[in-house]
């Protein structure tokens, strides 16, 4: 059995693939634009199923300049390239700067893999796999790689996100640079439920020692950091935030 598959938006021809597992205690909704998680539907233990991830209802939504990147798929590169410019193999590449007022590249550039029509590669009634394919030369980031990204719902409840990207390897193709990440935002207390919007009861453990410090760009430096030194960096352990 394949995923479900409804048109989200017909206007663009932009599609909406629905998986579940055995039961349907978890569903997760994801459209081919921008590979985006727009639902993670859970059952809990009381039968209310709660949708766990923020988003919009509309492609209008997902499409505004101030969305936030609610469920997206982030490359070619997550987070931030100071100035937009990086060297590899003695090459110098200058990026589109879009993270004003800082002078970066942010989630990838202009148009980042989150803006992006994934292709359909396969599906099952509990996974879909999209892929996309990203030139040379594409956000001015150098050699052509294919990506793909395959989410999973398991019977233990689990969401799975595995990532895979390939590199141009013909002779006389450039390397490049990857950093692929999802960009939900999550409430375990269910973003529909009225009576339990916030998302300011949650505890969290986090399995790191170390952290990076980061200047006023937001750019990590050279500071490697014992979250031990910093108490409110200290996730080791379950803490209220």
């Amino acid at each position: 059995m394949c995923a479900k598959v409804t048109v989200f938006d017909p206007i663009n021809a932009i599609n909406q693939y629905t998986i579940s597992n055995p039961g349907g205690n978890l569903v997760v909704k994801v459209l081919d634009y921008g590979a985006i998680v727009t639902n993670v539907l859970f059952r809990d233990k009381t039968g209310r199923q709660l949708d766990l991830v923020l988003g919009f209802d509309t492609i209008d939504g997902y499409k505004r300049a101030d969305n936030p990147h609610f469920g997206s798929l982030i490359g070619r590169v997550a987070n931030r390239i100071a100035g937009g410019r990086f060297a590899l193999n003695d090459t110098t590449y200058q990026l589109a700067l879009n993270d004003a007022p800082r002078h970066n590249t942010l989630h990838g550039g202009l148009v980042g893999f989150d803006k992006d029509m994934w292709s359909l590669s396969h599906s099952t009634g509990n996974s879909v796999t999209l892929e996309l394919v990203s030139k040379d030369g594409d956000q001015n980031f150098p050699g052509t790689v294919k990506v793909t990204i395959t989410y999973t719902v398991t019977a233990n409840n689990e969401l799975k996100l595995e990532y895979t990207g390939q590199s141009d390897s013909s002779p006389g193709s450039k390397s490049t640079i990857i950093n692929l990440t999802n960009h939900s935002y999550f409430n375990l207390n269910g973003c529909t439920d009225p009576q339990a919007v916030l998302a300011l009861n949650h505890t969290v453990r986090m399995n790191a020692d170390q952290y990076l410090e980061f200047n006023a760009e937001q750019i990590p430096d050279d500071r490697v950091l014992r979250v031990s030194d910093v108490p409110v960096m200290d996730f080791t352990g379950p803490k209220f935030t």
